[in-house]
């Protein structure tokens, strides 16, 4: 069978209790305290990359799922915001990074797509659902990225990964939109090198011709805690 079909992973929808909410609240207790994350630091008028103590979320809304991120993809654009080239808005002190490879841990009430176990990666814009909303939350820019250990999502923003990769070969994995992965249908999965390279032959071109010139540089940030 095409191991494209094979991504997107339907679930029963399980009607929620207070069994599945005990559920839930055992799973986020069973979880350390606090843990690891990187953040953007300004220290001496430079951008650079620090360490920080965060506090485990202790739970969760109905919608929301909790994810244990295992590896991290770098792109030229984490590398442009610490530079201070990256034309948009970024959050002070934000997370970095937008491509990830995690497992979920735990789920809300009224998650019925995922369960834990599942190995999901969240979208690179936020508010961009079907593809045509109006306008931006980019992960690792104007709100939190993941290159932090755990992080918390709407359901409706993860999708499916598949299980056959390795975290480091997933992390690099991107899909256009979240109609990219129906049942029944050939996944539009992608690289961030793809689409980049795709997107500048789209741009207006001089005399009808483009000019491409760089390099993938995917680096997968294995999970170290």
């Amino acid at each position: 069978m095409d191991h494209q079909i094979q991504l997107h992973i339907q679930h029963k929808y399980i009607q929620p209790s207070h069994h599945t909410i005990k559920q839930v609240t055992m799973s986020l207790s069973s979880l350390p305290k606090t843990y690891q994350s990187i953040r953007r630091t300004a220290k001496d008028g430079k951008t650079t990359l620090s360490f920080v103590t965060e506090t485990t979320p202790t739970s969760l809304k109905p919608t929301e799922v909790l994810i244990q991120i295992h590896a991290v993809s770098l792109n030229y654009r984490d590398g442009a915001i610490l530079s201070g080239y990256y034309p948009f808005p970024v959050l002070e002190n934000g997370v970095p990074a937008s491509d990830c490879a995690a497992e979920v841990v735990a789920v809300g009430t009224e998650v019925h797509d995922f369960i834990p176990g599942d190995h999901v990666a969240p979208m690179f814009d936020l508010a961009n659902i079907e593809g045509h909303e109006d306008g931006m939350a980019a992960l690792g820019g104007d709100v939190e990225g993941v290159l932090r250990k755990y992080a918390v999502f709407d359901q409706k923003v993860l999708y499916h990964l598949p299980k056959h990769l390795s975290w480091e070969e997933v992390c690099v994995v991107k899909r256009s939109d979240r109609n990219g992965l129906l049942i029944g249908s050939k996944a539009a999965i992608v690289t961030c090198v793809g689409v980049s390279a795709w997107n500048a032959l789209q741009m207006p071109r001089d005399k009808g011709t483009a000019v491409l010139q760089g390099k993938a540089s995917l680096s997968p940030m294995k999970d170290r805690h």
